[in-house]
Order: C-alpha cells, then structure tokens, then sequence
C-alpha cells in the first residue's frame, strides 16, 4: 500500500509539472512576478517576501523556471517534514513506517496546492515551503546525533526566519508549535541546541532586512487594513475559527455516516464492517463530486481530505497507545496547516489547501506503521487519490484563468520567456506591445495599473510604481502619497477604458499624458488603456 501511495504522489507531481508552461494569471500571479522582478521598486508592503523572491528569480530567470522552483521546494520541504517527523516519532511511542511510505504521503499533502495557485513562488507558497522545512529541520536537530543536531538546528532557523519573512503569521505559528514539541519530547542537552535555531533566525534577518524596512512595512500595513477596511487582529481570528467550524460542520454532514461505520467496525472490532465504512465513505467522496478540483470547488477541496484523516485515526485507535507526547505530536501536525494558512483575507479553508503536508504525514504515520489496519491504509491511498484528482481537475478551471486545454497560443515576453497562453490573453500581450511600440515606452519606466491588471507591467517591462497592488481609486489614492510627484508624471498608465474612478492624484488626467492604445482584460473583458507620459 506504500508503493501505492508513493505511485500516486509521483503521478501527481509528473501531472503539475507538464503545466509550468502553460497559461498566465494575470492578476496575482502576475502581482507576485512584479515584486520578484522589481524587488527595489517595492516601498509600500505588509510582506517583504520580495527579499526572498527577488534572488530567487536571478537565480532562475524564466517564469518556467521560477514555477519549476516552487514546485521543486514544495516537494522538498514536504520530503523535510516526513523525515522530521520519522526521526523523533519514537520518542512519542509511535511506530515508524517506511521512508518512502511517509514521504509520499507528505508530498502528496503539500501538492494540493498545485489545485489552488500556480508554483509561482509567493508569500502563499513559500509560507508554507519555509513552514515545513523549519519544522521538518527543528524535529531532525532534536533527534540527530550532538554534531549534526547543531547544523540542523541552525538551519532549522535559517527556515524559520524565511517563514516569518515571507508570512508573518505562518512563521510565528510554526514557531510556537516547534517550542512545544521541543519542550515536551527534547532532551535536557539537547535544548541547548535551540541557541544555533535562534541563532540561524536572527542572522537570516540581519542579511535580508532593508534599511527602512520598518518604515515600509508600517506604511504598508496602514494602506492594507485601510483597503480591506479590517484592523482587528481578533476579528480576523474569529473569522478563520468560523471558516473552519464551517468547513467541519459540512464535512461532518456530508461524511458522518460513513466515519460512523467505521468506527463502529473498528469498536465493535469486525475489521469487515470498518472496510464497508471505508467503501462507503469512498461512495460519499466521488458520489458528491468531492473529486473534483478547480475555482469553484476551491471551499469544499479540504472536506474529504479531512475525513479521510479522521477516518485513519478512528481505524488505528486501538492500535495507538495515546500519551501527552503522542497526543501533541499529532495535535501540532493537524494544527500546522492551519498555522501556515492564517495571514490573508481569503477563507482559511481555503488557505488550507496549499499546506497540507503534515495531513499527509499524520495519514501515512497511521495507514502504514505496523501493526497493519487496512481501513487506515485504505484512508492512506484514497489520500493520494483525491489529491490526484483534485489536481486533474483543476485544469478544467484553474484560478483566474482559463481552462488548460485553451492554453495553446506561443507567446515571447523578454522577461518572463517562451510561454503557452489561452487567445484572450495572447490578444492582450500583442495589444500592449503594440502601444509600447506607438510611444517608444522603454523598459523600466514605472507603470501605475488601474486596476487589478498588474499583468500589463510583466509585458511592458516596467517596475511598479511603489506598490503593484491598487484595488480602487481610494486604495490607489493612499498608495499614490507615497509617490515621487515627477515619478508619477513620468510613469505609464494603464487605465479603463471609461477613465472612471482614477485617484486624486491623477485628477488632471489624460492631460500629460498621450494614449498608446487600448485591449481587453483576459480575465473579465474590461477595456483598458494605455498611456504614456507626454513629455
């Protein structure tokens, strides 16, 4: 059953990687791109994830490349999680399958996020990426011999420092539940290692920060609670809380029945009654379409993978001996997910989606230690399969964008390289090449984007002007203080077509500025504009 998984988790990764040339989002990934791109032109943010990013994209220098990046360090902080937690799961009396029994299951977990976003590496991506590593690291300098527990310890740190600076939130999460698992299952000589950890964090820091980070940060934070018109902290909190009760009651509506049998089975001790639980639950799971991924099955992706981790749990329940250690190792493995999700205004049960590796631990950790319970394996493998199909058939629907089947049209962009797009967006690379070329716009004049087409700056070639993200004309007008006046009379416009709801700033506009030529959004069909300082 462990071949299985591992057989699924590959057919799912091989299937993510055929699309990372295909298609372009033009809205959030392309904001993320631009931050990648034009990490010195960023003076307004509430996530420096753009000091990670920036070297990232030197490094790779292709959007191929880039995605091939973040979908190489998902699976390899995945691969961290699943050692980590092998390495220290005897301590919590656990019994420890196979390596590649663990790994696949974690693997599998972490590419869910291929149903929800592009590989694009962003706060989202690699929030979770540095969230997993720091904890797959941590568990392993807790377990290592004294030598080799400093290096991991001081790596561990160096990951969670990532974490904290690409997601606030997801860093300081992981933070507080790697403290308790040290404080629970390290030993007393072992403690000493978490100096190396803070160490790696505090140094991590130093080498990134810019000069006026926290000028930039603060400024930034201002302009998002302002956008979002939410400054509460608990609020935010009790929103997510909510998400999740949600989340549970419907996954406890749609698939209580079947749990119920299966936890009868495994009390009533008929190892026939909890299979036909599982068989029933597999029923429920493709019956109600919970096989399905894409857009608008993004809230219900995680129902039926969280059944199937309490299914594993309610087979293997009498073959677990549960002790605090035990009961925290698999607490802080549930929790993790959600610790890394928190930190957006998007539902966190969607979040959720692109975090799940520990899930895929904690399913591989009861489906396949000894002793065998075949229900638990069962919940193991339909693991990988939902996530197998979920991510198929997110390619009907992706985020944002067209289907991947329409992703067909050749495109050239000198930033970004050789790419496969659907004919709308191909028509609006063309359209803005060709104003580019009507007013001799050159590479590397700033651009103001009005609104939500940050794409128009990825095939123009032009940083942002202080921050690539204006949602409305009272967002762009905060954003818009914190411009140099010249640099806002020089930069380059892209505008609806109707010229409605354009900052104060931009008040005197179109004069001082000439048009260049017009398109359509991709994504909603709005006519836009392009203009070009007139001087």
């Amino acid at each position: 059953m462990g071949k299985a998984a591992a057989l699924l988790a590959a057919a799912t990764l091989v299937l993510l990687a055929r699309e990372l040339g295909l298609g372009l989002e033009t809205t959030d990934e392309a904001y993320y791109l631009l931050h990648a791109l034009h990490p010195e032109s960023i003076r307004l943010f509430f996530t420096p994830f753009h000091w990670v990013t920036g070297p990232m994209w030197e490094a790779t220098g292709s959007l191929v490349a880039f995605r091939a990046l973040g979908l190489a360090l998902c699976v390899a902080s995945a691969m961290l999680l699943a050692e980590g937690v092998r390495q220290v799961a005897p301590r919590a009396g656990w019994p420890v399958p196979g390596r590649i029994a663990v790994m696949a299951g974690s693997v599998s977990g972490a590419l869910v996020y291929g149903s929800l976003l592009p590989f694009t590496p962003s706060y989202n991506l690699l929030g979770s990426v540095f969230g997993c590593m720091a904890m797959g690291l941590g568990l392993l300098a807790m377990a290592a011999t004294q030598r080799a527990g400093w290096s991991w310890a001081l790596a561990a740190g160096v990951a969670l420092a990532l974490a904290t600076i690409v997601k606030f939130p997801a860093g300081m999460g992981t933070a507080g539940l790697l403290a308790l698992l040290w404080l629970v299952l390290a030993k007393r000589e072992e403690a000493l290692r978490l100096a190396a950890l803070l160490a790696g964090a505090v140094v991590t820091v130093a080498l990134l920060a810019a000069p006026d980070a926290v000028a930039q940060f603060r400024a930034g934070v201002e302009v998002l609670w302002a956008a979002q018109g939410d400054h509460s902290t608990a609020g935010r909190l009790l929103r997510s809380a909510q998400d999740i009760a949600q989340m549970l009651g419907a996954a406890g509506i749609a698939f209580g029945a079947p749990l119920a049998c299966v936890a009868a089975g495994v009390w009533l001790q008929r190892t026939w009654l909890a299979l036909a639980g599982m068989a029933w639950l597999a029923f429920a799971i493709v019956a109600d379409g919970h096989l399905a991924g894409g857009y608008d099955r993004f809230p219900l992706q995680a129902q039926p993978l969280a059944a199937l981790l309490l299914a594993a749990f309610i087979a293997k329940a009498r073959d677990l001996s549960f002790t605090v250690r035990s009961a925290l190792l698999v607490a802080s493995l549930v929790a993790l997910p959600f610790a890394i999700a928190l930190g957006t205004s998007n539902p966190l049960h969607v979040q959720l989606l692109g975090a799940l590796a520990p899930w895929g631990v904690l399913l591989a950790l009861a489906g396949f230690a000894a002793p065998r319970s075949w229900p638990a394996a069962l919940a193991a493998v339909m693991f990988g399969i939902t996530v197998f199909a979920q991510a198929s058939g997110h390619a009907g629907q992706p985020y944002r964008t067209r289907p991947m089947a329409e992703q067909r049209e050749h495109v050239t962009l000198p930033q970004l390289g050789q790419l496969k797009v659907d004919r709308p967006t191909a028509a609006m690379v063309q359209a803005l090449l060709a104003a580019a070329t009507r007013c001799s716009i050159r590479p590397g004049t700033p651009f103001i984007d009005l609104y939500n087409l940050p794409a128009a700056g990825l095939v123009l070639q032009a940083p942002p002007l202080v921050s690539p993200w204006m949602l409305d004309a009272s967002h762009a007008a905060r954003v818009l203080q914190h411009a140099d006046p010249a640099a806002l009379r020089g930069a380059t416009l892209v505008v609806k077509s109707n010229h409605a709801a354009l900052p104060p700033q931009l008040a005197g506009f179109p004069a001082g500025w000439r048009l260049c030529g017009a398109g359509t959004a991709p994504l909603d069909g709005v006519p836009f504009e392009v203009w070009a300082a007139a001087g």
